[in-house]
Parts: C-alpha cells; structure tokens; sequence
C-alpha cells in the first residue's frame, strides 16, 4: 500500500502492452480505499508513465493533468541502477522511483509530506538522496515563509518511498535556511551531507551537516563566509562526493562586487573546508543576484563543474581549471560519466534545453524546458537528466538517460 495523492492509502497495479508498432505503452490502475470502500479508477497513462520504448518523446514524469503543477525535480541513482525523483507542487512534497535507468519505468508518486509555504521554485525545491536502504528527502519551509521563519527538514523512508518518517531539521538555529536553497547528496559507504545558504547571522554564508542515518545531523559548520560580508544569497550551492569521501562544494561568491563561481573541499567528512578557489578567468560585475548556481560532478577524485558568467555557459573538466565556453544560456548542471562529461543547460528560462555529451556538439533535447538537473550513475556509465516542461499546455516533469557519450 502506499500514500495516495490526497493523503489517502492507494494501491498501484501496472501494467504493459503492445501497440500496433509493437512498441510498450504504459498503464497504470489504481484502488483507492476511501471511507471504508474500495473503488478502481480508470487507467493513468501520463502519471505513472512506463517507458514508450519507441517514441521520441521522453517519459514523462508527472503531468499537470493529475498534479496540478509538479515543480523543481531532483534526481539520484541508487547503486543498484535505480533511479529516485523528488519533486514540489504547491505545499506538497512528492516522491517516485524507476527501477532502471535504461529504459525508465516511473511507478506513480507517493506524497512524502504536506509542509507549509514550501520553498519551491528557482532552484527551490525538495531533493532526494540514497544510501543503503535509507532514501532522504529535504526541503525548506516554515510556518510564516516568505524568508522569516524556514527551516532545512529531512524525512527518511527505509521501505522503498513506501512510507515516510519525519520531519527532523538540520539547521542548528531556527530559520535559518530561510534564504530557501540548499543541495542534499549521499556519501560512499554510507551517510548524507546537506549544504545550504545559511542567514543566522543575517549576512549569508554557506554551511554544512552530515548524518549517518539522515536522522541525526552533525552540529552546521561553516564551509565559506565571504570576506565581504556575504555569499550570492539567490544562487543555489551544488555538492558532489568523491570515491574517498572528499565533499566538493561549489557556490556563487559576492566578494568586491563581483558574482563568481567558487568551490573548496573537504577531506575530513564535512568537519572542515579548505581554502575557496575561484572558477574562471573573467569576473561578472554585477550588482544584483542571477538566480543561477551551476552544478559540480566528481569522478576519479577530479571535480568538473558547469556555471554561467553573464550570459555564456562556461564548464571546467577532470580537475583542470582552464574554462571551456560552452554556449549562450543559463542555468547548466553536469554529470561525470566514462566518456567525458554530460552538462545541460537552457538557451533562456523557458526555452530550449542544450544538452552537451563528451566531445559531441550541443544538441536540444527539449523546446520548452525550465530547471533542468542531471546526475550520473555509480559506474559512470549513463547520466540521467530531469527538467520541468509542458505537453499539451500542461506542466510536466520529464526525464531522459544520456546514454555515454552520445547526445
């Protein structure tokens, strides 16, 4: 049984059939127990979409047609090749999982929880982590919201996204992660670590928990405070965790008036940071916020990372730190993968979303596309990509495996 979309205990029975092309459709019943009585409601092809084996259209995975408007997804790869989504809508936290990457076959959502004036847009969101049996979704909300009172919570579940406990807050001082982002990722051999803008002391810096369990979280260190007084409150931090457990974190600075991208790392679980280092040749003057926090992936010990400066995508690959101009666009994140780097980005916000893989030339992937976010799987073998779009009008969450190094 699982949590249905309206709080109440639904049952999902899916199923497979063959079209005239011979290509797999999806289809989804549902039983719902309402007040005591059972009723099946008519198939749900969109929501709980199984991949259509021979389309060119990505899976979808959720549409606005059963959720009213699913926002900000995030995505992480479980070490048996499993792939697990958290997404928003509205005060609502939802999760799902496809059991594969290849093809993509997402059961339905299961709602995590219900929490007030959830953070949720412009890289505001829920996130989602695993290790082991433990699957970890974080969000930002607080009772008044509007950036007075929020608080980074985390809900674990142990059953598969069956059922979920929580929430337990991993600010050590209430409201502060009331700027609303944050990044949540699990590490090697088990624990998580959260990153977040962190606004105790009413200027912004970049702190950080670890928890073995994602139940108990360590005392928030600071990994950066900027000498001029505050970090880019408006852009999300990014993390990634290497083989040996070396956190990389990746930010935009406010230092001097000028909005770059930094990083530092540590090599003590989270306990300490060392020095920031600037990614980049040129600097951006700009005296406002982009709303833009690029996104860092690590493999082999080596950091690659993807980020805007004024209105160019720039990546640095494999621990090099000569830039490389990517392309006109906004809002870029990265996968590490065997064949080079994966990294997505849009042309503007919405609008067509690029997709670069290894030494391929750019290619769109989807028309019309906002927030796209990538991950890559354990063995470095596929990526997989996640963005907000539209079908017929309608908001959707879609999804798509970067296969190696082809587009």
């Amino acid at each position: 049984m699982r949590q249905g979309l309206c709080g109440d205990r639904v049952a999902l029975i899916s199923g497979r059939s063959e079209n005239n092309d011979g290509a797999a459709t999806a289809g989804a019943y549902i039983e719902e127990v309402c007040n005591g009585s059972e009723r099946k409601l008519r198939p749900m092809i969109i929501l709980s979409i199984l991949f259509l084996a021979q389309s060119e259209l990505p899976p979808v995975v959720a549409s606005g047609e059963q959720i009213k408007s699913p926002k900000q997804p995030q995505i992480a790869v479980d070490a048996k090749g499993r792939v697990h989504v958290a997404f928003g809508d509205g005060n609502r936290i939802f999760y799902l999982h496809s059991e594969s990457v290849a093809p993509l076959r997402f059961a339905v959502p299961v709602l995590v929880a219900e929490t007030p004036n959830l953070a949720l847009g412009m890289r505001r969101g829920p996130r989602v982590a695993v290790s082991g049996r433990a699957i970890v979704v974080t969000a930002i909300s607080g009772a008044k919201g509007r950036g007075r009172d929020e608080n980074l919570l985390a809900w674990r579940s142990t059953d598969d996204g069956k059922t979920w406990d929580g929430p337990v807050t991993v600010n050590d001082t209430a409201g502060a992660a009331r700027e609303g982002l944050h990044a949540t990722v699990s590490m090697p051999e088990g624990g998580f670590v959260c990153a977040w803008i962190d606004l105790r002391t009413k200027l912004a810096d970049v702190r950080v928990s670890t928890s073995a369990d994602g139940v108990k979280w360590t005392p928030n260190v600071v990994a950066y405070q900027s000498p001029s007084g505050r970090v880019c409150e408006c852009c999300q931090p990014s993390l990634a965790v290497a083989d040996n457990r070396n956190i990389h974190l990746l930010w935009r600075n406010s230092l001097d008036g000028l909005r770059d991208m930094y990083m530092a790392a540590s090599s003590d679980g989270g306990a300490t940071f060392g020095p920031a280092t600037k990614l980049g040749h040129g600097s951006w003057t700009l005296n406002a916020c982009p709303m833009d926090g690029g996104g860092i992936a690590v493999r082999n010990g080596k950091a690659s990372s993807a980020w805007r400066r004024e209105r160019i995508v720039y990546g640095t690959f494999d621990g090099d730190p000569k830039e490389v101009r990517l392309g006109e666009g906004e809002q870029p994140c990265i996968a590490a993968t065997n064949a080079g780097a994966v990294v997505a980005w849009l042309k503007r916000r919405p609008g067509p979303l690029m997709l670069k893989a290894g030494n391929k030339e750019a290619a769109v992937i989807a028309d019309d596309a906002s927030d796209p976010v990538l991950v890559s799987t354990p063995d470095f073998k596929r990526a997989v990509v996640a963005w907000e779009g539209k079908r017929n009008g309608r908001p959707t969450i879609e999804a798509r495996t970067v296969e190696g190094d082809l587009p």
